[in-house]
């Protein structure tokens, strides 16, 4: 993290807390999680529309990061009273050369905590083989304690599945159940 951060600062960025969010706003968090999303062969589960109204309430807010003007990276938080948590965050490809997620999460959590906060929930994010592995290394490398608020459910109709995939879990993908 310090070495990210140390070239983050190289690199001129600067950090946006948006105050009132309108529609060109949501339209570049689409965009910057647009590229992310194709890059890690992932969907988008909202569109602008959805973020200007989740940010009309209050309670969720908007960050961006930009370099020379041009916004490379977000995050949506969702923020009451003393606690905060990560809803979505994306960053572009000139946004990982530069280290701006490094430096858009040590300046909200400058903001956070200026702003009263004293807990922020990164969101759960197991380790994986899949390109998503990368943002639980990222999360796992700020200096907090790890939380686990709750385990796996699972419902199955028939008995005979929930034993099938116990054993499957356990035995053969070696995954602990809780």
């Amino acid at each position: 993290w310090k070495n990210n951060l140390k070239k983050a600062a190289k690199n001129g960025l600067e950090f946006e807390p948006v105050e009132r969010v309108e529609k060109f706003h949501s339209e570049e968090f689409i965009k910057i999680y647009s590229e992310m999303s194709r890059s890690k062969s992932i969907g988008i589960p909202f569109n602008a529309e959805l973020i200007e109204k989740l940010c009309s309430t209050g309670e969720f807010k908007l960050f961006f990061v930009l370099i020379n003007g041009v916004r490379i990276a977000s995050t949506i938080i969702f923020q009451r009273n003393e606690s905060a948590l990560s809803l979505y965050a994306a960053s572009g490809s000139i946004a990982r050369s530069t280290s701006a997620s490094y430096f858009m999460y040590d300046e909200l959590f400058k903001y956070l905590a200026d702003s009263g906060v004293k807990t922020f929930d990164m969101g759960k994010l197991l380790p994986s083989k899949e390109p998503v592995n990368n943002v639980f290394l990222f999360k796992n490398g700020i200096e907090g304690k790890h939380i686990q608020l709750n385990g796996e459910w699972a419902r199955y109709s028939n008995p005979f599945y929930r034993f099938s995939m116990y054993f499957v879990k356990r035995y053969i993908l070696k995954r602990k159940e809780i």
